[in-house]
């Protein structure tokens, strides 16, 4: 069962109310390592198979279907407002926004990003999602626009710290391990 809410970007026309900066609610896959679930079809009725877990044969230009399980999660979204809008270009590309619960608190990267200091974690107060949250933006990645369920808030004043962190993620392709520091 949907929402009529969760519609929305089902529909190109739609994509023009895709903001950059804005969190939305957004159907993301878990693609897991492998052993993978892999789809194989029966050779009488390609809509019917059976689902086996292994490593995989691939070979270039053959598609392999696997199942992967989609979890509901808040995302921001990072692409340039011309690239959402865009009706040829189908992909966005996105940060998750993970919730901090109390045991986090006690870690030394809390800190860190409490104080804006961490290098790749961007603090969104409870305020903003009505949970203490981060976004990761060393975990980008790209959804097709029409993976979307719903815009949820406008957080375009935090997108000069987003972009920060950003060109020290990209630039650098590593980050330093403050919790092994902290730990000697």
């Amino acid at each position: 069962m949907s929402n009529n809410r969760d519609l929305t970007f089902l529909d190109s026309s739609n994509w023009d109310k895709i903001k950059r900066g804005w969190i939305y609610e957004a159907a993301i896959p878990y693609t897991g390592a492998r052993p993978l679930d892999f789809f194989e079809r029966d050779k009488d009725n390609p809509n019917q198979g059976t689902v086996r877990a292994h490593n995989g044969v691939f070979t270039p230009g053959k598609v392999n279907h696997v199942v992967l399980g989609l979890k509901q999660r808040k995302v921001v979204i990072i692409s340039r407002d011309d690239f959402c809008s865009d009706q040829a270009k189908i992909n966005i590309s996105v940060a998750p926004i993970l919730s901090i619960d109390e045991r986090e608190k006690e870690k030394g990267w809390y800190k860190r990003v409490k104080e804006g200091t961490h290098p790749f974690f961007v603090y969104l107060p409870e305020e903003v999602t009505r949970r203490e949250c981060i976004i990761n933006t060393s975990e980008v990645f790209t959804i097709h626009k029409n993976m979307l369920l719903n815009e949820k808030i406008d957080i375009t004043a935090f997108i000069p710290i987003i972009d920060n962190k950003l060109e020290y993620c990209l630039q650098l392709g590593m980050y330093k391990d403050y919790e092994q520091e902290e730990a000697q």
